[in-house]
């Protein structure tokens, strides 16, 4: 893990304790309708109904300010909103007296952030070191894709039984694609039923990069539930978040995200499966993640289910540390639920999970931990040799592709394909990224179709672009649509990262396979 998010989190404390503002406030217009700027002089602004900032026009918010709602009013961004505090002179948001203050909208037509190269911020809508505090949903997109970097999101809430489907910190819904990094959430919390307690995702691409979720709390993915959503979930720490259904910390729906580098710990379920990780058993299309050196260890199932990650689906499982976590006091790293009813080939119903740390080499303790057909005969087996003799000591560079789904058998469907690649490596890096595709037993064909990434460039060994340090990229590769031939029986995608220079492998290879045609 980096430890840069610690520092980004000791700042925004740090600045919550310098901020003031004097006692009289300004009162903010309905619409702002005209370029505006808050600054330090005038605040508290407060915002006693609610306001909208008008399409193509842009509200700047200095360091230092406090912007104060009343109960249930919100905030509207049809144009654009530069809210940029700095480390010790944060922006405050919360509500009038402490009232439970509405949302943040961020509308479609708001202007999206705008980046140079893969990871350099120039312009766009942007919340840079603000705290936000007692919001319901307190910010939400639709359709939009600001950046959140350097905030805090602490105490927001939804109890309302019919706004209860999450995100008590960030809402982002239907084709939203903000980035999210080096933020901190803590105690935020959605009423039952609810779904994501600090972030809930739909339809959507977050990219959630370095965050600190701590004590948040809804019924499904304490911290963060994904709802048909395929972007990374990466070098995050995720500390005692609770559910009072399943995913303590997160629950994948229909998802098929890279989830890397994090660390789940202490985490819980109350009720049913997951106390660090649900990856949804049951939902369609099936949730099936990528899911590479994390740390899952120290959650629990209060009731039933895997103490730590449980699942059904699952494209890579491999170089996790997955240790002393429990269900009902007993061990429960694992569980794997994919019934042999099910319709697909032995590869889905029968994983891979070799080269795994479980805290021991013991196969037989590795066994009790693990819940598979060995224990039901009804559930596919895992393999889990060999095992890794020790956990990893540092985060490593990845390329991870995915398919959207495990089999297509309806001409139309779409057969969405997503890369994800990561650097969490204090240096800059010139990469080839070597993709290929291989239909059933054929030949493998270099993939030489377009990467929308800034700087990808293609070569006759691969795509070629630099990677910043501590950076991750996200893209959906291609989106084409079955055509209904159940003659090229499988397919699988490739993908590798070569250092640019040395032509020496950067990454270990990884492979998705999916399935074409009707299920056995």
């Amino acid at each position: 893990m980096n430890i840069s998010k610690t520092r980004s989190v000791a700042a925004l404390v740090v600045g919550l304790l310098v901020v003031a503002g004097p006692a009289a406030a300004e009162d903010v217009p309905a619409s702002i309708d005209a370029d505006t700027t808050w600054s330090a002089d005038g605040s508290p602004y407060r915002i006693a109904a609610d306001a909208v900032v008008a399409p193509g026009i842009t509200l700047t918010i200095d360091s230092g300010v406090a912007v104060e709602l009343g109960e249930g009013v919100s905030l509207s961004i049809e144009g654009t909103l530069l809210a940029r505090g700095t480390a010790e002179e944060i922006i405050t948001i919360a509500g009038i007296d402490g009232a439970r203050w509405g949302s943040i909208v961020f509308e479609d037509s708001s202007g999206d952030a705008v980046y140079g190269g893969i990871d350099g911020y120039e312009g766009g809508s942007i919340l840079e070191h603000c705290h936000v505090e007692g919001g319901t949903a307190a910010v939400q997109m639709l359709a939009a894709s600001p950046l959140i970097r350097s905030c805090e999101f602490t105490g927001n809430a939804v109890d309302d039984p019919e706004q209860a489907v999450g995100g008590a910190a960030l809402r982002i819904l239907d084709g939203s694609a903000p980035r999210i990094r080096d933020c901190r959430f803590e105690g935020n919390e959605v009423g039952d039923p609810g779904w994501g307690g600090a972030i809930y995702a739909r339809l959507s691409a977050p990219v959630i990069q370095d965050c600190l979720f701590e004590a948040n709390r809804s019924s499904y993915g304490g911290a963060i539930c994904f709802d048909n959503c395929h972007s990374p979930i990466v070098g995050n720490r995720f500390l005692d978040n609770e559910a009072s259904g399943e995913g303590g910390a997160v629950s994948l729906y229909s998802s098929s995200p890279a989830f890397l580098d994090n660390v789940v710990e202490g985490n819980t379920s109350m009720w049913a499966d997951g106390g660090g990780v649900h990856v949804c058993v049951d939902c369609r299309p099936h949730a099936n993640p990528i899911v590479i050196e994390n740390e899952i260890r120290g959650n629990q199932g209060l009731y039933h289910g895997a103490g730590g990650i449980g699942a059904a689906y699952l494209r890579v499982f491999r170089h996790n540390t997955v240790v002393n976590n429990t269900t009902q006091d007993e061990p429960s790293d694992l569980g794997w639920f994919n019934e042999l009813l099910d319709e697909y080939p032995e590869w889905v119903t029968h994983p891979d999970l070799s080269n795994n740390w479980w805290g021991t080499t013991d196969l037989d303790a590795i066994e009790d931990a693990v819940f598979h057909g060995e224990d039901d005969p009804i559930y596919g087996v895992a393999q889990l040799e060999p095992v890794a003799e020790a956990p990893r000591e540092a985060a490593s560079r990845w390329a991870v592709v995915t398919c959207r789904e495990i089999r297509y058998d309806t001409a139309g469907q779409e057969m969405a394909v997503y890369l994800t690649i990561y650097n969490p490596i204090e240096a800059d890096v010139d990469v080839l990224l070597a993709l290929a595709l291989t239909y059933g037993d054929r030949v493998r064909i270099p993939y030489s179709g377009p990467v929308d990434l800034p700087g990808a460039a293609p070569t006759p060994a691969g795509h070629r672009l630099s990677l910043p340090a501590r950076t991750v990229a996200f893209v959906e590769l291609m989106r084409p649509e079955f055509d209904g031939d159940p003659g090229l029986g499988s397919g699988t995608w490739h993908v590798a990262l070569v250092n640019a220079q040395t032509h020496e492998p950067l990454s270990e290879a990884l492979s998705a396979r999916f399935e074409i045609g009707e299920g056995e």
